[in-house]
């Protein structure tokens, strides 16, 4: 009987700084609005920026597993899976220095999550945790659009 052996992600270092510094800024923004005042408005207002950030960590990866019929991307809000069937994986260096745009997503807050333009390989989705880490590249089967994780092979499995 096969047992997956599951492999958790942490955050890197940068990505610990760039989310502490986004929500002490925007608890900052907060405190200053009302100590100054302002109209409820502006309350509302700095709450929904903090919400709607917050939706981010949705994306946060939690963990990969190798399964027989393929790769599992455990994110903490859902799961992605993705067939040996229907996808290629590939590992593929680190995305240090390789994100040149983000194009849609959080560069930084709680990882490097939602959509890149990564060099040489064009836009490219990311569900990355450390930029300095080994990644797996998956791609579906005769398409160019590449999907990128923090991951390794496992021995004899490749």
């Amino acid at each position: 009987s096969y047992k997956a052996m599951r492999h958790y992600y942490r955050l890197s270092p940068l990505v610990w700084v760039s989310t502490g510094i986004a929500y002490v800024t925007l608890v900052g923004i907060l405190i200053y609005f009302i100590y100054e005042g302002l109209g409820i408005e502006m309350y509302l207002f700095i709450l929904a920026i903090i919400l709607l950030t917050s939706i981010t960590v949705l994306w946060k990866p939690v963990y990969y597993e190798w399964r027989p019929d393929g790769l599992c991307l455990r994110l903490l809000a859902f799961e992605k899976f993705y067939s040996y069937e229907d996808y290629e994986i590939e590992e593929d260096g680190t995305m240090k220095g390789r994100i040149t745009l983000r194009l849609f997503g959080s560069g930084g807050f709680f990882g490097y999550l939602g959509y890149f333009w990564v060099r040489k390989r064009g836009v490219s989705l990311c569900y990355l945790a450390h930029e300095s880490k080994p990644i797996l590249r998956i791609h579906k089967k005769g398409k160019k659009r590449s999907i990128f994780i923090n991951g390794e092979f496992e021995t004899g499995l490749n």
